[in-house]
């Protein structure tokens, strides 16, 4: 099941790229990778703190005392505190034709947000032995996902894909958490 979970996770975590490299310019897509490198400081330094939020000693204290809206206030301003840094390193590198605009960086914001909850979640449930997460969810709205970026590439826009599969993680939380209250 493990090996399965991981599957799903990375192909999760490319999705967006492959959607962006076969339904819209080459180009978009590598100003969508600079961006991603650009957050992936972030990601880098969420991936530890979710390990050591979820460390044995830490996790249980951590999640009874409800320390997750603070951190996700914490990473939110830190996404926004970056904005001007982004914009300042991509056109003192490469210039301003490379940068994306700030609904982009704002809609990959929020698929970071939402998954560094989705993984601290999922972390949790692994340390507790809970496997109450279905994540057949996932496969079915890739697709869902695909076939409507090929139907609507050329009314929808770049920012459109990181907040689709937002979506998709909120929608995975909320099936979790759902899930644990029903099952009690």
């Amino acid at each position: 099941n493990s090996y399965l979970t991981n599957l799903l996770m990375v192909t999760l975590d490319r999705t967006d790229k492959l959607i962006i490299a076969f339904f819209f310019p080459l180009v978009d897509l590598g100003k969508y990778s600079l961006l991603v490198v650009f957050f992936s400081i972030f990601r880098t330094f969420g991936d530890a703190l979710i390990k050591i939020l979820n460390s044995k000693f830490r996790a249980k204290s951590f999640f009874r005392n409800s320390n997750l809206p603070m951190v996700i206030t914490i990473f939110s301003l830190l996404f926004i505190a970056f904005y001007p840094a982004y914009k300042i390193l991509i056109d003192q590198l490469l210039g301003s034709q490379w940068k994306l605009p700030a609904s982009a960086y704002f809609s990959v914001s929020i698929l970071e947000i939402s998954r560094f909850i989705f993984f601290m979640y999922l972390n949790k449930d692994y340390l507790d032995n809970r496997k109450n997460l279905k994540l057949g969810l996932i496969p079915i709205f890739l697709i869902f996902l695909t076939f409507i970026t090929f139907i609507f590439r050329s009314h929808i826009s770049l920012y459109c894909v990181p907040l689709a599969l937002s979506l998709l993680y909120f929608l995975l939380i909320k099936n979790r958490v759902l899930g644990f209250i029903k099952n009690g």
